[in-house]
């Protein structure tokens, strides 16, 4: 995912998977930005701002528990905003591998899904930080830390299946 992440900016972003003005299930525009800052909190985290990301970390879970509700709501926001719910959900693969692990099959199938099925350059140029959550995510088994707290709890991932 490093490599994926280092290579995309090569693509210029194309701005109409952007998804701005497009609401509906969520406003995607407004959850675009909301993605971009979360990414930025968390590279470049400071002491101070961990209220902020954990003020925006519970934001942008409950646009996905928005979009959980029922199934018809998912497919309307996938269709509404491709790269807003994938984004979405690596955000939530993140999230369910530091807390909730029974949620890790299905959102990691998804996931799989797109990196396997979707083509690097259409990814890379969608404007939207989906490396970047899948680089946080890759690092959880690997000791380097994108996020604090007590790693007693945390559980490693290296044998996750992640092909």
């Amino acid at each position: 995912f490093y490599a994926l992440e280092h290579f995309a900016p090569s693509h210029p972003e194309q701005s109409r998977f952007y998804c701005n003005g497009q609401t509906g299930v969520l406003d995607w525009g407004m959850l675009r930005e909301k993605s971009r800052r979360w990414t930025d909190m968390k590279r470049n985290r400071s002491p101070e701002a961990a209220e902020d990301v954990d003020a925006l970390e519970r934001e942008i879970g409950d646009h996905f528990f928005t979009i959980l509700r029922r199934p018809a709501t998912q497919q309307q926001a996938q269709e509404e905003c491709e790269f807003g719910f994938y984004f979405l959900v690596a955000n939530q693969v993140v999230a369910a591998a530091g807390r909730e692990t029974h949620h890790m099959p299905p959102f990691s199938r998804i996931m799989d899904t797109v990196i396997g099925d979707i083509p690097f350059i259409r990814l890379a140029s969608c404007g939207w930080p989906i490396f970047a959550v899948m680089v946080i995510y890759a690092d959880l088994n690997k000791g380097i830390w994108f996020f604090g707290g007590d790693r007693k709890y945390l559980r490693g991932y290296s044998d996750w299946n992640l092909r």
